[in-house]
């Protein structure tokens, strides 16, 4: 149990040390501020962990980035989890 929870802390140092890298972003999209960086970042984080990944440009606005995980070899493929979240934060004073 000690070797499970050694690993699992590990992993957690990891992902929360990416997880401040990414935080300090200036992503401010009403701003132009480091949105295609913040954009890259997300996309090679999803990469990193396993997604398929695609950059939609084209929609007018911002990029969305859409990331796909399939179903792993036990996994249901006839369900769907769908997750959606902003990338770029609120300006420190709002216009």
């Amino acid at each position: 149990m000690d070797i499970l929870k050694s690993k699992l802390q590990d992993v957690i140092d990891k992902r929360m040390t990416e997880f401040y890298d990414y935080l300090r972003l200036d992503s401010v999209s009403t701003q132009d501020r480091k949105i295609p960086e913040t954009v890259e970042y997300v996309k090679n984080m999803l990469e990193k962990t396993g997604g398929e990944v695609q950059v939609l440009d084209d929609l007018g606005g911002n990029p969305v980035v859409y990331g796909f995980f399939p179903a792993g070899e036990k996994g249901n493929k006839d369900k769907t989890l769908l997750f959606y979240n902003h990338y770029d934060v609120q300006p420190e004073e709002p216009h």
